[in-house]
C-alpha cells in the first residue's frame, strides 16, 4: 500500500522550457522510455483509478478531497492524498480477463517520464537514486508527455496505432510520499521548492486535476 499527496497540471502541446532544464539537471534523476498503461474508463468518476501497467494490477483512491493551494508566483493547484494498491501478475492477458469486460471502456494513454526524487531527511531536502534507495518520506516531480485514447481490450493494438497520432499533453505531477499524515503538507513543500528555483512558469487551477478527471475529458472530447 502506497500513500502520496499529490498536485498535478495538464496542458496541451509540449512542456515549458524552462520545466524541461530544470527536470533534465544532474544525473541522479530517471528518463522512463515511452509505455502505454491501461485505465478502465469509470464514467463520471475522479477518484479512483484502475490500471493494468507492464504486468500490474492498480487501483488508486483519493483519501483526502482536492484543496486549492497557491504554490508560488503565478502558480495554483489542487492538493489531495490518494492510497494505491499493487500487484503483479505472472501472466498479463489472464489479467486483462480477469479485470476486463468486452462491453468496458478503457483509456490507453502511452506517457514519456522524467523524474526528480527528493529525501525529506529532518527538515532538509536531499536529491536521490530512486532505484537504489527509498527514504521513509520525500517527494518526487515528474515531467511527462502524455497522449490518449479510448477504446477496448480487445483493441489493444489498433490503439497502440492510435496513439502515435494522437494529440500531445504534458502533464507536471508533484508528489509526496511516506506517513499519510504528512503528505500533504510535504507535497506543498515540494511545491515550494520546485517553484523557488522555476519561476517563469504559470499554472492555472483551472488545469489541475487527477488522471481520472483528465481522462474522464479526453474520453467526451475523443
Amino acid at each position: 500500500m502506497y500513500h502520496s499527496g499529490e498536485i498535478r497540471w495538464f496542458y496541451p502541446g509540449g512542456a515549458p522550457a524552462d520545466l524541461q532544464r530544470w527536470i533534465a539537471v544532474g544525473d541522479l534523476g530517471t528518463r522512463e522510455p515511452w509505455r502505454i498503461d491501461e485505465y478502465l474508463f469509470l464514467p463520471g468518476c475522479d477518484g479512483t483509478g484502475v490500471k493494468l501497467r507492464e504486468g500490474r494490477f492498480e487501483i488508486k483512491a483519493r483519501t483526502s478531497e482536492p484543496q486549492p493551494v497557491a504554490c508560488g508566483k503565478d502558480v495554483e493547484g489542487l492538493r489531495d492524498g490518494w492510497v494505491k494498491w499493487s500487484r503483479q501478475a505472472a501472466d498479463s492477458e489472464a489479467l486483462r480477463r480477469l479485470v476486463g469486460d468486452p462491453r468496458d471502456d478503457w483509456m490507453f494513454v502511452g506517457k514519456e517520464r522524467r523524474l526528480r526524487k527528493f529525501a525529506l531527511d529532518d527538515g532538509s531536502i536531499r536529491e536521490f537514486a530512486g532505484i537504489s534507495e527509498m527514504p521513509p518520506q520525500g517527494f518526487q516531480v515528474e515531467l511527462s508527455t502524455v497522449r490518449a485514447v479510448a477504446g477496448k481490450l480487445v483493441d489493444r493494438a489498433a490503439a497502440a496505432a492510435a496513439l502515435e497520432t494522437a494529440d500531445a499533453w504534458w502533464s507536471l505531477s508533484l508528489e509526496s510520499f511516506g506517513s499519510p499524515d504528512v503528505n500533504l503538507a510535504n507535497v506543498e513543500t515540494c511545491a515550494r521548492y520546485l517553484f523557488a528555483e522555476v519561476t517563469s512558469v504559470a499554472l492555472e487551477r483551472c488545469a489541475s486535476m487527477p488522471y481520472p478527471a483528465w481522462l474522464r475529458a479526453r474520453h467526451r472530447n475523443g
